[in-house]
Formats: structure tokens, sequence, C-alpha cells
């Protein structure tokens, strides 16, 4: 953060004007990512493996999948050997699960993407209505009063 504002001794307009620019590169870097992703198809995604998942899941997850694919030759239909490390930690398919659909010749499903990476624009995934939200942190507020 120092090397980006060029120096710790700024005063807060000028930090605040350096992290919003900041903040403003990333948000059109994020926006390209998802552009990219709807539209632009890579050599590693083209085998039928990926058919339901290109344009629709970000680049980001498909190299994470393409990567996990690799264990599949070491670790085939092993839950134990495999862990499911990707699985816990992404919301993506793990190498024994890739595995299972090779051994059936069926292209990953979209169901086994976590929502996150199939989210390919900036707009909010739901409207949260500020009445039930004021609503429900009142009557948490009176549950905690009879505890």
């Amino acid at each position: 953060m120092k090397r980006y504002l060029g120096s710790s001794l700024g005063n807060f307009e000028t930090s605040w004007a350096h992290i919003h620019a900041l903040l403003e590169l990333q948000h059109t870097d994020i926006k390209a990512s998802f552009e990219k992703s709807l539209n632009v198809v890579l050599h590693n995604f083209k085998p039928a493996q990926f058919n339901l998942l290109r344009g629709v899941v970000s680049i980001s997850a498909l190299k994470k999948i393409v990567k996990e694919s690799k264990r599949i030759n070491t670790i085939g239909v092993d839950v134990k050997a495999c862990k499911c490390i990707l699985r816990k930690t992404h919301g993506l398919p793990c190498a024994h699960e890739l595995a299972e659909f090779a051994k059936t010749n069926l292209p990953i499903p979209l169901e086994c993407i976590d929502v996150f990476w199939r989210k390919l624009d900036m707009s909010p995934l739901m409207s949260i209505d500020r009445e039930v939200v004021v609503d429900l942190g009142h009557r948490l507020l009176e549950e905690w009063e009879f505890i």
C-alpha cells in the first residue's frame, strides 16, 4: 500500500484519491475478466468435458479445474487419496469427481460448480429489502434480551 500511495506521510485526501483510483482499476480489471470469460475460448477448454462450462464459468475456475484434472492419473476415483481439497476450498470439482466424469465420458455438469464461479457480471445476486433486514434485526435483539 505504501508503494502504491508513494508515501506513508500523505494526507487523507491524497490517500483517498489514490485508493479510489486503485479500486476503480481493480473494478475495471474484474469486468474485463468477466467479459473474457463470456466471450473467449482458450485452447485448454476446448475438450468435450468443458462443453457445459464454456462461456458460463470464469476462466479462473476453468484453469483451476484443468490443473486439478492433471491429478486424475495419480488419484483416479479414490476419494481418500483425493482429499477433495479443491471441492472444499473453492467449490469446484476435485480430481476424483473429474475422473468419474471422464470415466463415463460425461461433460462436467454446471451444477457441480459453485455459483461464485458462474456469476460473470457485477450486478447484485439479489436485492435486500431494508425493512425486512431491520425487522429481523429487531427480532434478534428481542431474542437476546431473553437470554
